[in-house]
């Protein structure tokens, strides 16, 4: 029961949260907002979460809503992968994600106004996001190069530590 969502919906990233809720990631036409939705194990949109069953989150960029990854928190939380141009002003780029809680509210006060993100590193989305226990995590990313005449490429992999609280832990160097 996608109708909520639209019929244009563009899926970007499938999660699940402790109690088999599916959570499902994606953006509507047009790209102006992305939408988080939770289904029960019948695809049918939990009406409780968010608003009527979708967390919106407005995008300032343009082109592709940039989301990617979903990880649960054990305190229940929602974390989304975002690219930064749509939710970072000055146009900023690097690892970014933005968290909701189990009910589909954003959490305004997680990171720097809502977003945890690591500025320098490329504006690809996080592609994965891993959670500790004590819900600190990490997001990583894979940048793969071309390299102009020279017929090669290759691949870097951004990743950032942040605390649970969405600060940037400083103490890792974030690329290999």
């Amino acid at each position: 029961d996608f109708a909520t969502a639209g019929a244009d919906f563009k899926v970007a990233s499938i999660g699940s949260q402790a109690d088999s809720q599916m959570l499902i990631s994606g953006s509507p036409g047009g790209f102006l907002a992305a939408h988080l939705m939770r289904v029960d194990r019948h695809g049918v949109i939990d009406p409780s979460f968010g608003d009527a069953g979708v967390a919106t989150l407005p995008l300032a960029g343009v082109g592709g809503p940039g989301l990617s990854a979903i990880a649960s928190t054990p305190q229940g939380d929602i974390l989304l992968g975002i690219s930064t141009t749509h939710v970072v002003n000055g146009g900023a780029s690097g690892l970014a994600v933005v968290k909701f809680t189990g009910s589909g509210r954003r959490v305004l006060d997680f990171g720097s106004g809502g977003v945890a993100w690591d500025p320098g590193k490329t504006d690809l989305p996080a592609k994965q996001i891993v959670v500790a226990r004590n819900g600190s995590f990490i997001a990583l990313n894979k940048s793969i190069h071309l390299a102009t005449g020279r017929g090669g490429s290759w691949t870097t992999h951004d990743w950032a530590i942040y605390n649970s609280n969405g600060e940037l832990n400083q103490g890792y160097p974030g690329r290999w």
